[in-house]
């Protein structure tokens, strides 16, 4: 017969043992994710800064291009371009950011789920 404690709690505490490291896989997991998603957010904030850098290097290019324009008919086709040109480059950012961010809840879902394989993104739970 197993030894018990006073209560019927048994003497080697199997279930604190169970629990405690139940608990501490989650503490790791949770760790673990954290982590991948400050890299993710460290990595999403390099690429915004750097792609604000470029778009400011841009902007003083077109306003330094505007003055000096010729014609009137010169300096709205110029504008023109480069709006079409500005807001495609908005919205390719803003592309990639998402997609960094969809991998980095990729990367933690497949952390949740143990580490093992690769969770593709039809596995993925809609939010």
């Amino acid at each position: 017969m197993a030894r018990t404690t006073d209560r019927g709690v048994p003497a080697d505490c199997t279930v604190l043992t169970a629990w405690s490291a139940l608990q501490q896989t989650g503490m790791t997991t949770a760790a673990t994710a954290m982590d991948i998603w400050m890299n993710t957010v460290n990595a999403m904030y390099g690429n915004y800064i750097a792609f604000l850098n470029e778009r400011t290097q841009q902007n003083l290019a077109a306003v330094q291009h505007l003055l000096g324009s010729q014609n009137a008919g010169e300096f709205l086709a110029w504008q023109q371009d480069f709006a079409e040109k500005a807001l495609e480059s908005c919205r390719d950012e803003s592309e990639e950011l998402a997609e960094m961010a969809e991998s980095g809840m990729l990367a933690m879902a497949r952390e949740a789920r143990g580490g093992g394989g690769a969770l593709q993104e039809s596995e993925a739970v809609p939010v």
